[in-house]
């Protein structure tokens, strides 16, 4: 046995979907993390994990893109706003462009259509149950009356905890 060789690295293993897929679950653990200590609790009854609406995917991919273009944030509002499926969530768009410029670095570039996210954070959601030793909801955003889940964004889903 120890004169086997090492296995050969497999470069397609490593894909952008599955380092996105590792870091959106270390992210999530950690976010629960710090809202328990926040909360100074012990234990957690339940934890509610909010997935985007697909038309904040449309958002948040045209944001992105623009960001190889402009950082000027009246810039990027303008030209989101020329999209009529977006228009109507100018308030929302308004607020978020400035957010998500102050803190750039910390938005992932790629994201996962909502079902595909929504099907990630169950495959996973044993994980959390058994690090939280708590139940664990994944809803969609349109599927939840908890008004955090309109803060939930593409890779950055809104976190409920009772």
């Amino acid at each position: 046995m120890s004169l086997t060789s090492w296995p050969s690295y497999d470069n397609e293993l490593l894909t952008q979907e599955s380092d996105y897929k590792w870091n959106l679950m270390n992210n999530i653990i950690d976010d629960i993390n710090k809202i328990k200590l926040a909360l100074k609790k012990d234990s957690l009854e339940k934890i509610s994990i909010i997935i985007a609406d697909q038309w904040k995917l449309r958002f948040y991919s045209k944001f992105m893109s623009l960001l190889e273009e402009t950082k000027n944030q009246g810039e990027i509002i303008k030209i989101l706003m020329q999209d009529n499926e977006l228009k109507m969530y100018g308030k929302f768009i308004s607020q978020n462009v400035g957010k998500i410029l102050k803190n750039v670095g910390k938005y992932p570039k790629f994201t996962l259509p909502s079902k595909e996210e929504f099907l990630f954070f169950n495959e996973i959601k044993p994980v959390i149950e058994k690090k939280f030793r708590s139940e664990v909801q994944i809803k969609f955003e349109k599927d939840s009356n908890e008004q955090k889940a309109a803060q939930a964004l593409p890779g950055k889903p809104a976190i409920v905890i009772f």
